[in-house]
């Protein structure tokens, strides 16, 4: 039983509204994914997530798309953090991760 509720998309106000519809566009989804659900309870905290997750995950900078979306698997990972990396896994896949890469990035 999680510690927190997921917030639906019909129970999002204001800040988390707003960042739901961001999520939609950026990842062009129509459904919120669940780990950004349970952040939502906190509006401020999922807007600030998704913010800087966008900036320093899916910008390309000196590194690209691809490595950052690896070492946020392996943060992940490492960290414990089931959900996330259940995420993570899925979204890196619909960008053309493979499965193998994920795997060598969490064993390092």
């Amino acid at each position: 039983m999680p510690f927190v509720p997921p917030v639906s998309a019909d129970q999002a106000a204001d800040k988390a509204a707003q960042t739901y519809d961001r999520i939609r566009e950026i990842f062009e989804v129509t459904e919120i994914p669940e780990i950004f659900q349970y952040m939502a309870n906190v509006p401020s905290f999922i807007h600030d997530f998704f913010m800087n997750f966008r900036k320093f995950v899916l910008t390309a900078g000196k590194l690209d798309e691809k490595r950052k979306l690896l070492i946020a698997c392996a943060v992940a990972g490492q960290a414990g953090s089931n959900k996330w990396l259940e995420y993570l896994q899925t979204f890196a896949a619909a960008r053309n991760v493979t499965a193998a890469e994920v795997t060598e990035a969490l064993a390092v």
